[in-house]
């Protein structure tokens, strides 16, 4: 056996070695050494990439996961960091079934402490680790320092039988907890199916209407596909079809023209060279000057001249030329005419002087050709010309277009013909055939959601849970017997709670794997609490010597938590335990004061009498008496202590409000009372803090407060929650205040003012029982009927003379008031108070309030008075939106008339239902308008309208009001934010309630860390899981507020195809929903034999990818089209998924031609019709012969063919209603129609396929086939 773990190649050798190592159940007690930890990871990391996993029972990998539990976790994520540690890719979630399912296969094997926790490998791991260090000081001071300054305030030393007791006592507690808190649990859903059916009972005919159009719905893949686009998608993608492809020919002749021009340059340049060639035989040199010179030129008679010129000559040489000038002078000086003119007509040009002399030599047949060259160039440049101008134009009016690529053009047009063919492929299956059947079919089933949607708001509660109560409410007598049923159950459910209040549910500030521990570690968790807190004993009395049973890394975190915070804190109790005993009376026994607690649950105020000491066993009473003669007592059970006996700590729940409560614990000669300050006559207010405990004092405690009052009384500047007490208590209400940012509450009860405030000076600020909260005017507030009061505080009562109140008004003279000639203004503390209305003469409008204090401005601000006023929501919160747009309604009340105009630009409002009810989306944040009252002078006043809606956010984002959806690697801290009228604590959930976290709310926000769902989130298949917000208030219903993604997949998965030079090219997009590398495309064929299937690797980040593939490779047909990860770990090879498995897709690969060619004079053999997922085999042999495409839209592919059967002789029966039309794909036709566009019946009674009417004696035997299934066979 090994000596060393690392020493130890293998992990068998490692088990071998953890074999002698753990011998009492429990792993928590092996500590890793130096170096241990990575050289166990790497070997379980190298036998998790082996073909073959042999993982099974392995001790060394439980013992790995422990020691990454303890050392690692945090808040929820376990399995990040011993992925991180392993290498492992963290979207590969197989590794956690692998490893938590070895790790429960050792507690089994090894016979270990078997946990059992919500979460099936988390809890067992991180409780085989006693407790994570994350959580160690939640450990050390809710457990440990708690017990041990209970008995340090009593001199007790630590005995483990009491130890064992007290651990006894927490799973006494947590079995009877668990089976009221299940009972309370059963009773409520038994109480809430009632619910359910009294409610279904109450809306049966709007339920029965609802349930018919369900019934209307039609279950298609091709419907559910097309609901999810816009319901005009069809006419915007035509319509952007049609101007796509105006675009594209706009680009295209641009195109061309540019051709044309370069065709026309290219024969300028050619013309150009060509005169100059022709020109340069007779000029001397060439210039395009003269190009109208010689396109001057009278050719023809040039021509002639040069032909008489050529015959003059032979006459004038010689003897003949002497005897014509000297016989026939008149003819000899035409001939020399002749010459003359010709001169006349070439001295413009450059003309080389041997074609002057001898014009005859070329000139007649270089000049025609120069001139009709030149003709021909002049033509060209015209024509060039008009193409430039005519471009020219092209490119003013188009700006922008002939800078784009003709090619993306084309694949953009190719991918909108794609789309607009598969939306109207979808559209003609959902019709039958019939293109314009399924276009009304969807609208049909369009407006018939609208209107279950429609009447689902309508319905109180979940709709499609009060459905399914439907079949069973007229088994129920009615709506007065269930709601005796419901009384009955009430009670119950009370009565379970009354038990569930004996018992307590330990230790529930813990994690929930230290709870575990503790709640079923049995012997084990005995013996740790004890050596901790024999630890925590020598820490305090200085003994070291005794040697500890627990962990070193416990140890020294124990230490190190006792010296930074431990030791004060006990420190701190053993104080106030001094204080205690300075109240000792009566034979030096110290008597504990009672505590008056307010309970916010069960709405009662309590008594509660600490256990005293008494001096000998005798009876012990505990009395309570108030002024109205009301008394309440109890007798207290005794216990002996070190032979001193004690009452046993009580509670008693105080029936009647008085003003003064008079206690009175008696024990023979020992008597103690006190008196408490309750509520009634001067004190019209009891205070408690956050933790229900009695305020005293009357000073504003930390955080929040609970405040209770008389029925009607109101609380300035803070907006509340209230509820009536019950009982004797009926006449008082109670509301729970959040105190953040507040240093001040004024409570008003008829006439009376409370004031409490914080041991601060009060800052000046208005305040108001009529103040208006969720409006305002600009940015200030808005106050009823009146102008408010402002309160400060200052130093000393003469101080008053020093201050002035100046109050603005648009319209009338500014007011200013010297504070010293205002009576009655300076209260208890140096509080000022005054009362500003009836200062002004105007009552409504906007003011300005300015104190000052020896001419110096202290303070203003701004504040609006209107009549009376109440903003009426349709719901009291507006839940985040899940897909579904909600319509929100808002009523403006008054005694007076009044009327909202909405701002134009105000998006919020939808529409205006009356002069003083709008609607408006919820998602918006405000209402903007003008709040107008009619009185004989128009009073218009501007507002801001808060919308109470229930927003989140990541930290320092925007605000949503929609749901998202989050990658899990995404998860961080989220802001929520309430309105005030949602009750606190707000809570979010996953798994179906499985693991629940909830945040203090401060300021009308609370914080989450999401993170802490990482566990459980990884504990699920499903790959998107939702996140529900759900809050004590239970006229809001819990709600979606997030989903997070924890797998990678797609959807939309869209495919271009096209073929060129014996090569398939193929586009394929789609939307990734997560993210993932290692990322492979793979066609698989089906049913086409002799094909291997097609795979390409996808690069990172990117959501469409062009594959090119011989035609040879992959022939048309239809494939399996699979997005998947491949595992660079895994020697598995690759195999076809199931038709159903995500990321996959069934496709037809091919062209229309191509698939005419594929089915042309094939016999297409009926197989069998669906209905209804009842399949149907035909008696007579049906088949149909494809003869030709007849696609009815671009790019459609539609087969067209005719149905032959045997007739009863043996012949073949050509069908009366050929041609039919059809699609197919994967062997199905959806639908078969005939030359008159009607769709292919079948009669079960009689066997036979037809088209007309017929068989109507048949009735439900005649099927509309769903699909109907052929074979593919060669020709007759």
């Amino acid at each position: 056996m090994p000596d060393c773990l690392l020493k130890c190649n293998n992990l068998s050798a490692c088990d071998e070695y953890f074999n002698e190592k753990v011998n009492n159940g429990f792993l928590g007690d092996l500590e890793p050494g130096e170096g241990e930890i990575d050289h166990l990871s790497g070997l379980i990391a190298r036998e998790l990439k082996k073909p073959l996993l042999n993982l099974q029972e392995s001790l060394s990998v439980a013992v790995f996961l422990v020691w990454m539990g303890w050392l690692h976790y945090q808040e929820g994520n376990y399995w990040g960091p011993v992925y991180q540690n392993m290498g492992l890719p963290p979207e590969q979630l197989k590794w956690q079934s692998v490893l938590g399912d070895t790790f429960l296969q050792v507690v089994r094997k090894y016979n270990l402490y078997d946990f059992q926790g919500k979460l099936p490998y988390i809890i067992p791991i991180l409780a085989h680790g006693y407790v994570p260090n994350w959580h160690l000081e939640s450990y050390f001071e809710d457990v440990i320092l708690a017990i041990y300054k209970n008995r340090e305030k009593f001199e007790l030393q630590i005995k483990r039988e009491e130890i064992e007791h007290l651990i006894s006592s927490w799973w006494s507690d947590y079995d009877g907890y668990e089976k009221y808190q299940s009972k309370v649990a059963i009773l409520e859903l038994v109480e809430n199916k009632l619910n359910n059916i009294l409610e279904a009972l109450k809306h049966k005919d709007s339920l029965l209407r609802l349930q018919s159009l369900q019934n209307k719905l039609i279950n298609k893949i091709e419907l559910n596909e097309l609901l999810t686009f816009p319901e005009d998608w069809l006419d915007k993608k035509e319509l952007e079809k049609t101007e796509l492809k105006e675009h594209y020919n706009s680009l295209l002749n641009w195109k061309e023209g540019q051709q044309i021009i370069e065709t026309k340059n290219t024969e300028l340049k050619l013309l150009e060279r060509d005169i100059k060639e022709v020109a340069e035989q007779i000029l001397q040199d060439w210039d395009k000057n003269l190009t109208d010179p010689i396109l001057n030129l009278p050719v023809s008679e040039i021509s002639e001249l040069i032909e008489k010129i050529k015959v003059s000559q032979r006459m004038l040489v010689g003897l003949r030329g002497w005897l014509l000038h000297l016989f026939a002078p008149a003819k000899y000086r035409r001939f020399c005419g002749y010459r003359q003119r010709l001169e006349e007509f070439l001295n413009p040009l450059p003309i080389k002087y041997r074609f002057l002399v001898n014009p005859c030599l070329i000139l007649p047949q270089v000049l025609p050709k120069l001139q009709d060259l030149l003709k021909q160039y002049s033509i060209a440049v015209s024509e060039l010309s008009e193409l430039n101008d005519t471009l020219r134009e092209a490119i003013a009016s188009n700006e922008g277009l002939y800078t784009e690529d003709l090619e993306e053009l084309q694949a953009k047009l190719d991918k909108l013909t794609q789309e607009l063919k598969e939306y109207k492929s979808k559209l003609v299956v959902l019709g039958k055939g019939d293109l314009e059947e399924g276009k009304e079919k969807l609208t049909e089933q369009r407006e018939l959601r609208h209107r279950i949607d429609l009447l689902q708001t309508q319905i109180p509660g979940n709709t499609d849970t009060l459905l399914n109560y439907l079949p069973i409410i007229d088994k129920y007598a009615g709506a007065k017997k269930l709601e005796r049923r419901l009384i009955r159950i009430k009670k119950k459910i009370k009565e379970a709670r009354e038990n569930l209040k004996i018992f307590k549910n330990p230790l529930y500030t813990l994690n929930e794997s230290t709870r575990v521990f503790i709640l079923q570690g049995k012997e084990k968790a005995i013996e740790f609490i004890f050596e901790s807190l024999m630890l925590i004993d020598g820490f305090h009395k200085s003994k070291t010597e005794r040697e500890s049973q627990i962990p070193n890394r416990i140890k020294k975190a124990l230490q190190h938590w006792w010296e930074q915070k431990g030791k004060g804190l006990l420190e701190m109790a053993l104080e106030e335990k001094a204080r205690e005993r300075e109240a000792e009376v009566n034979s030096g026994l110290i008597i504990r004061k009672p505590v008056i607690k307010f309970d916010p649950i069960h709405k009662e105020v309590k008594v509660i009498l600490p256990r005293q000491p008494v001096g000998k066993k005798a009876d012990a009473w505990f009395y309570v008496l108030g002024e109205s003669e009301q008394s309440q007592k109890m007798i207290l059970p005794l216990v002996v202590e070190k032979d001193v006996y004690w009452s046993e700590a009580t509670e008693l729940v105080l029936e009647h409000p008085e003003p003064i409560y008079h206690l009175l614990f008696q024990c023979e000669n020992v008597i103690r009372p006190w008196q408490i300050n309750g509520i009634g006559r001067d004190n019209f207010c009891m205070l408690f803090d956050k933790h229900g405990e009695l305020v005293i004092d009357n000073q504003l405690p930390v955080d929040g407060v609970y405040i209770i009052t008389p029925v009607g009384s109101s609380v300035d500047l803070v907006e509340d929650v209230r509820e009536q007490l019950s009982g004797y208590w009926s006449d008082y209400e109670y509301r729970y205040i959040d105190l953040e940012n507040i240093d001040v509450v004024v409570v008003k009860t008829g006439e009376d003012i409370s004031i409490y405030k914080r041991l601060a000076q009060l800052q000046p600020m208005l305040l108001s029982q009529n103040a208006l909260h969720g409006i305002t005017a600009g940015h200030s507030m808005i106050y009823q009927e009146q102008l408010p009061s402002l309160l400060f505080s200052i130093n000393h009562p003469e101080e008053i003379q020093f201050y002035g109140l100046r109050i603005d008004v648009p319209g009338q003279e500014t007011v200013f008031k010297p504070l010293n000639e205002l009576k009655g203004i300076v209260g208890k503390d140096n509080v000022v108070y005054v009362f500003l209305a009836g200062l002004v003469e105007k009552k409504y409008g906007l003011y300005k309030i300015t104190l000052e204090k020896r001419g110096n401005i202290l303070w203003s601000e701004q504040c609006a008075v209107i009549p009376d006023l109440k903003l009426i929501f349709d719901q009291q919160a507006y839940k985040v939106q899940d897909n579904f747009r909600e319509i929100g309604k808002l009523k403006f009340c008054s005694r007076h008339k009044c009327e909202f105009i909405p701002d134009s630009m105000a998006s919020a409002v939808l529409r205006t239902i009356s002069p003083n009810t709008v609607e408006f989306d919820t998602r918006q944040n405000d209402i903007q308008g003008s709040l107008v009252y009619h009185f004989e002078q128009k009073f218009t006043i501007d507002v801001n309208i808060q919308i109470p809606g229930i927003r989140w956010r990541h930290l320092d984002a925007i605000w949503k009001a929609e749901t998202e959806e989050i990658w899990h690697e995404d998860l961080g801290d989220i802001e929520v934010k309430i309105p005030v009228i949602v009750k606190k604590p707000i809570k979010l959930s996953i798994g179906g309630g499985k693991q629940v976290i909830s945040s203090p709310v401060r300021q009308g926000i609370a914080t989450f860390n999401l993170r802490r769902f990482s566990d459980t989130l990884f504990e699920s298949d499903k790959s998107l899981q939702e996140i529900i917000l759900s809050c004590s208030k239970t006229e809001i219903h819990s709600f979606v507020i997030m989903r997070v993604r924890t797998r990678w997949q797609v959807k939309k998965i869209n495919l271009i195809q096209r073929l060129q030079d014996d090569n398939r090219h193929l586009l394929l997009e789609w939307q990734d929903l997560g993210r993932a590398i290692n990322r492979v495309v793979r066609f698989w064929p089906l049913n086409i034999p002799d094909i291997n299937p097609i795979e390409q690797a996808i690069p990172d980040d990117v959501n469409r990818i062009n594959i090119t593939v011989p035609v040879n490779l992959m022939p048309p047909g239809r494939y399996r089209l699979q997005l998947a990860i491949v595992d660079p770990w895994s020697n598995d090879i690759a195999s076809i998924p199931e038709q159903a498995t995500e990321n996959c897709k069934d496709i037809d690969i091919g062209t229309k031609e191509e698939q005419l060619k594929t089915y042309l004079g094939k016999r297409l053999e009926i197989v069998a019709f669906y209905h209804k997922d009842q399949e149907i085999k035909p008696e007579i042999n049906y088949w149909l012969e494809v003869t030709e495409l007849n696609p009815t839209f671009e790019e459609e592919i539609r087969l067209m063919g005719n149905v032959f059967s045997y007739a009863m002789d043996g012949s073949i029966d050509k069908m009366p209603f050929n041609p039919v039309s059809f699609y197919i794909s994967d062997n199905k036709i959806p639908f078969l129609i005939d030359k008159d566009g009607d769709g292919v019946t079948y009669c079960r009674k009689c066997k036979v396929m037809f088209w007309e009417v017929a068989h109507m004696e048949c009735r439900d035997a005649v099927i509309l086939p769903d699909i109907i299934r052929v074979k593919v066979r060669g020709k007759l």
